[in-house]
């Protein structure tokens, strides 16, 4: 895991809307898009999509917001869906070059 990974204090599986996610402090490469209101399992969140600068595929969201005082200590932190950071449709490919090269 990269430093910037939430290291679990006890053991704790998040889970994002595609499954197995991890928590970070800090994402790179990423578009935010505008926060809405989620309603989670560990209550109501305010929470921002997170896209792929290069692709715009669907990573995951930050948590702006929680609004359980026993969450608050999310706020600001990011949670990336594990499936979509290992799916191999979203690696970006350069297109190839269509010219008709046969000397």
């Amino acid at each position: 895991m990269p430093p910037s990974a939430i290291p679990p204090e006890s053991p704790r599986n998040f889970k994002g809307f595609s499954g197995r996610a991890s928590l970070f402090t800090a994402t790179y490469n990423v578009s935010q898009l505008a926060p809405k209101v989620q309603l989670m399992a560990t209550g109501a969140h305010l929470l921002a999509e997170l896209n792929c600068n290069t692709c715009s595929q669907y990573l995951g969201y930050k948590i702006v917001r929680a609004f359980d005082k026993s969450e608050e200590w999310k706020q600001d932190r990011f949670l990336l869906e594990l499936a979509e950071l290992n799916n191999p449709y979203t690696h970006f490919f350069p297109e190839s070059d269509e010219s008709d090269d046969s000397s």
